[in-house]
């Protein structure tokens, strides 16, 4: 599944162990990010390869156990679409062809695509180890509750708006090097 599309929107990976706080992080990014003006999309990376976002006896949930390969719900504010595919999409096919229309896509994971990140640390939960940690590009800062002494930015969890700062300059950095002027205007 090749994808020929540029994408034009600011993608930010929040990478991290599995309960380290990732989720939460970007729960309480949303919030500050739409009080901002922003209009935000997410996406989850699962490794679990047999998900359901329907619940059983609902229709959309008989027609895919019917046998239906693609099923859509529809109605005058929501919209979600199931498709069954024999392997997993490119995540930045899914952002090109449905992320078109908002400001920044969070995504939870996908640690090894060349997006810009937020690393997660929690006590108890990551190994306290920091040679992972580099001055690289794309890694923005790390969140933690342990007092990291890093050569990049160390946030605590509940230093949202300093976080959402960051974010937002790095976005700005972002669309004024693409050019796009939709966006622009809101940093003037």
């Amino acid at each position: 599944m090749k994808d020929n599309k540029t994408i034009n929107t600011f993608i930010l990976s929040v990478i991290g162990n599995s309960g380290s706080g990732k989720t939460t992080l970007i729960r309480n990014l949303i919030p500050e990010l739409k009080k901002r003006g922003y209009k935000v999309g997410t996406i989850k990376h699962t490794h679990h390869h047999d998900f359901d976002i329907d619940k059983h006896g609902k229709d959309s949930w008989e027609h895919q156990n019917a046998g239906a390969d693609s099923v859509a719900i529809s109605s005058s504010n929501k919209f979600a679409f199931i498709k069954k595919i024999n392997e997993e999409v490119q995540v930045r096919k899914i952002i090109a062809n449905c992320f078109a229309d908002v400001d920044i896509v969070l995504v939870e994971g996908f640690k090894r695509e060349s997006f810009f990140k937020i690393e997660v640390f929690r006590k108890g939960v990551s190994a306290p180890d920091v040679k992972q940690f580099s001055n690289s590009s794309s890694l923005l800062m790390v969140i933690s509750d342990i007092p990291y002494k890093l050569p990049i930015a160390v946030f605590d969890p509940k230093e949202v708006r300093a976080i959402t700062d960051i974010v937002e300059n790095k976005m700005e950095g972002f669309y004024r090097s693409q050019n796009i002027e939709y966006l622009s205007s809101m940093f003037n």
